[in-house]
């Protein structure tokens, strides 16, 4: 059962990639960037899927593309809201995911090895950071902040990675005690990413503001 929702959620990274394909015409710089990085996102979670069907080890384009999804995000969403807070969170944040990124690998010798603490840093940085900008974009009354893409991409940004952080210490936990809990803890990452990319899906339809 979990193996095909597992499938299920793979297969919805091509929901907000067609949503953004469609409406690409419409799209100003910011989203339009945004529908690159989902193509790459989706081709990222079908080949490691496809890997894992033959029991081939995907970590290696697991931990590069959590070093490009950081970036991304940290990049967009200081797009969005500028402000001292935002540059040095991003700028200490930064610095600190890659140091556990590069020193984990470095000391391990190769890209095929769980990161948690880069998984924890990134998850950690880009929840303060788009908390940052849903609360700086609710506080600006100019248009109704429930039809601005910038609000909803930033409030899914929170969420995930709000639940990815508490997923990365309780998977750090079962790897411990892999015999103590019966429970998949994996499966809230996947009903939080087909949610997600449901959310993408429509904010790619909100009209420019």
């Amino acid at each position: 059962m979990n193996t095909i929702a597992y499938f299920i959620s793979d297969l919805t990274a091509l929901i907000p990639v067609a949503a953004g394909l469609y409406f690409f015409k419409r799209l100003k710089a910011d989203r339009r960037f945004f529908v690159y990085f989902l193509i790459y996102a989706a081709i990222v979670e079908l080949t490691n899927a496809l890997m894992a069907w033959y029991d081939l080890s995907n970590l290696w384009s697991i931990n590069i593309y959590t070093c490009v999804e950081y970036f991304f995000y940290a990049f967009i969403l200081n797009k969005w809201v500028k402000g001292i807070f935002m540059r040095w969170m991003t700028i200490i944040g930064s610095v600190v995911f890659l140091t556990f990124w590069i020193g984990h690998f470095f000391i391990h010798e190769t890209l095929n090895t769980t990161n948690i603490a880069a998984d924890v840093t990134e998850s950690a940085v880009l929840t303060l950071l788009a908390c940052f900008v849903v609360t700086t974009l609710s506080l600006k009354t100019e248009h109704p902040v429930l039809k601005n893409y910038r609000f909803w991409f930033s409030a899914v940004l929170f969420i995930y990675f709000s639940v990815s952080v508490l997923l990365s210490l309780v998977m750090t936990r079962l790897m411990e005690n892999p015999n103590a809990y019966e429970f998949d803890a994996w499966i809230i990452h996947t009903i939080i990413n087909i949610s997600m990319n449901v959310v993408f899906a429509h904010v790619f339809s909100l009209k420019e503001r």
